[in-house]
């Protein structure tokens, strides 16, 4: 896909057009979600990303949060004040849910700053059984 094309026509509509607040929330969305196909624009995808989850709860949708999360563990995005995970996501039950269907579902490529390490304590926390962690904690001697 022609993710710069595609950035440019969502732009446009919603620049020329007063699209209803549902197609806007979704045309933002999708820009954030063309944007972090480039690696390089890392802070114009987080500072993106907060943006939007500042408008309120119906953009705060699984792209913009786990991209905020991951963009704000981004060595080189300059984060004024990082948020906590309950602050993103809510509640640590809630944020291992997202990060582990992100981490799975992870196809694209795209380095997951800080989700690894994440998830393995999230679990820790949170008490998970091995049999139900992502990181399995199992001595390689064990089948």
């Amino acid at each position: 896909p022609d993710y710069i094309k595609a950035i440019e026509v969502n732009k446009n509509l919603l620049n020329r057009y007063n699209p209803p607040s549902n197609i806007e929330r979704l045309t933002n969305i999708k820009i954030l979600f063309y944007t972090q196909k480039f690696p390089q624009q890392y802070q114009e995808v987080y500072d993106l990303a907060l943006k939007l989850f500042h408008r309120g709860d119906k953009y705060r949708t699984p792209v913009v949060l786990n991209q905020i999360f991951v963009s704000q563990n981004h060595p080189l995005t300059k984060v004024e004040t990082p948020m906590t995970i309950t602050e993103i996501y809510g509640s640590n039950k809630s944020a291992l849910q997202h990060l582990t269907i992100l981490w799975t579902g992870n196809r694209s490529g795209q380095k997951l700053y800080g989700v690894e390490d994440t998830i393995r304590n999230l679990e820790n926390k949170l008490n998970t059984p091995i049999k139900k962690r992502i990181f399995s904690l199992k001595p390689l001697f064990m089948k």
